[in-house]
């Protein structure tokens, strides 16, 4: 008889990465009603991704360098973007006037699901609060409170009225290496419409997928889909009327086809 953990049998898929992988803008709702903004956005991009794409080449002894270039859409905290299919064009066009390539265009609500996926909080499950020295249980964990501390914040003073003054004691990162650097990050914070993500997490979630880190099971998680892709949406059935496009039900990024 043999025994054998049942994760041991769990294969994690290969896929090619890119030398260089590049987060050319993040895209709000009122960037769009500033056409003249987003251009010089994609024209600013577009002299940073030629420098460094260069100096990579360089680096790698004149070989073409593997660099992609991404484009994240805030659509979670802003529901008022056009469709798809509108908001690509604007987006291709302002990057082809600057000579920018776009390989990649993500939705950051994607971020907290993806299809049947809860990202976000597979990500939160997975958060291991570092307890600062000294500590008495006196503040909620994180998985409560959805604040992640790494250290100790600055004291709330607790003088006498009419005494002396007491002295200011700065915050302390745990673990710090000659000076702390002492953050408290909100990670959620719970509405009654649900459990609604901070910026912050939405974006540690987006670097795990672009690092191939986040997984299911061992397989790829955002893998691109042509825009060619994009499902009809559904108007009812009024005779003559055009169909616009809405982005996949998985929630997955869009790739821009290449000519």
């Amino acid at each position: 008889m043999t025994y054998e953990e049942t994760s041991a049998k769990q294969r994690t898929e290969r896929f090619g990465m890119s030398h260089l992988s590049i987060e050319v803008g993040h895209l709000y709702a009122d960037d769009l009603a500033r056409p003249d903004a987003l251009k010089e956005q994609m024209a600013s991009a577009a002299a940073w991704v030629h420098g460094t794409t260069e100096a990579l080449s360089k680096r790698l002894g004149g070989r073409t360098p593997r660099v992609s270039t991404c484009y994240l859409v805030d659509d979670y905290f802003h529901q008022d973007l056009p469709d798809p299919e509108h908001l690509i064009a604007q987006v291709s066009e302002a990057a082809a006037d600057a000579g920018l390539r776009i390989d990649y265009l993500a939705r950051e609500s994607a971020c907290d699901r993806m299809g049947p996926l809860q990202l976000a909080a597979l990500v939160a499950d997975r958060i291991v609060f570092e307890p600062p020295p000294g500590t008495n249980g006196s503040r909620p964990p994180v998985s409560d409170l959805g604040w992640l501390p790494n250290g100790v914040p600055t004291p709330k003073p607790r003088g006498i009225a009419m005494g002396a003054p007491l002295r200011w004691i700065p915050p302390s990162q745990n673990a710090r290496r000659e000076h702390s650097v002492f953050l408290d990050v909100e990670l959620w914070n719970d509405t009654p419409k649900g459990r609604r993500w901070s910026c912050p997490m939405l974006a540690a979630v987006w670097q795990l997928i672009r690092l191939g880190v986040l997984r299911d099971q061992g397989k790829r998680i955002g893998v691109p889909e042509p825009v060619e892709s994009l499902v009809p949406a559904e108007h009812g059935h009024v005779p003559g009327q055009r169909l616009g496009n809405r982005f996949p039900t998985g929630g997955r990024r869009c790739r821009r086809s290449s000519s």
